[in-house]
């Protein structure tokens, strides 16, 4: 699969060996929406490699929100002379929690992507 592919079925949430199968099981507005799915329907590659795989996710998604944090401290820091401490606290908040989905997912795919063992094409 070429980089582009990979790329285009990471934003997608699809399988990161065929490219087809969805990785997860809900949708992202669902209250299950970080649950992946076993296997992927079409080529059968585990989205489970071993128990507890996802663990690690959480360091990717601590990751993203300190670079949320650090890059809306140097906005605020840049566009305002004197630095509102709870006008940032309160965007910082609601970014966060509005994206909490999104990056729950981000990072379980990056998780999968890059530490996620493909099968081998002989």
């Amino acid at each position: 699969m070429s980089s582009n592919n990979k790329l285009l079925s990471f934003v997608t949430g699809k399988c990161p060996n065929c490219g087809k199968g969805s990785v997860f099981s809900h949708n992202l507005y669902s209250t299950k929406f970080i649950e992946v799915n076993k296997e992927c329907e079409c080529c059968k590659f585990s989205f489970e490699p071993e128990p507890g795989f996802y663990y690690g996710a959480m360091y990717f998604a601590y990751a993203i929100n300190v670079g949320i944090i650090i890059t809306l401290l140097i906005a605020f820091n840049l566009f305002y002379d004197k630095f509102p401490p709870m006008q940032y606290f309160i965007t910082l908040i609601c970014i966060i929690g509005l994206g909490f989905n999104i990056i729950g997912r981000v990072s379980r795919l990056l998780m999968l992507y890059l530490f996620g063992q493909p099968k081998q094409n002989n």
